[in-house]
């Protein structure tokens, strides 16, 4: 068995690890354990339940960390991560308008993820017949064609490089 990690940090590493393999119950239960509250700690559980296909969990857990409280407006703090990864959770949920919206409010809505995420909304588009289209453009939420990634859902922040110290000259 693994100790718990110690710093914040060491927490994350581990819980990327373990999301990188597969494993996100086991990286859910570090997180549990390790007894630091942070934002950074919450998207990574959100990203936990999004690969283990509990999307309305997710949901909740990101529009706590998204949207202002009481209110369908984004905290303007909310990097960009987190923003993405409840636009996935919308969308695999079925709310593609959702999912939309949010990328929509991205600070930079070009960006890898979010490009990645808009095409899963394309393909998805494209399998739909004539009427399902025509009843998406004018923002049915009832079609119950099932949207699918070619990625795991959910991403963690990148991790920062670690620093050195300046080497010396001779």
């Amino acid at each position: 068995m693994q100790r718990n990690p110690a710093t914040l940090d060491e927490t994350l590493a581990l819980v990327r690890a373990l999301l990188d393999s597969g494993k996100p119950d086991d990286a859910m239960h570090v997180i549990r354990q390790c007894g630091i509250a942070s934002n950074e700690l919450r998207n990574a559980q959100g990203v936990c339940l999004l690969r283990r296909g509990e999307y309305e969990k997710a949901i909740e857990l990101y529009r706590n960390l998204v949207l202002n409280s009481g209110a369908v407006t984004v905290k303007q703090q909310a990097p960009d991560v987190y923003r993405r990864n409840f636009a996935t959770a919308l969308l695999l949920s079925g709310n593609v308008h959702g999912c939309l919206s949010m990328l929509a409010d991205l600070r930079a809505p070009q960006d890898g993820g979010a490009a990645r995420i808009r095409h899963a909304v394309q393909r998805w588009k494209q399998s739909l017949t004539r009427w399902q289209r025509w009843r998406f453009a004018l923002g049915s939420t009832g079609i119950k064609t099932p949207v699918t990634l070619d990625f795991p859902p959910g991403e963690l922040p990148p991790q920062p490089e670690p620093t050195r110290a300046p080497s010396q000259a001779a």
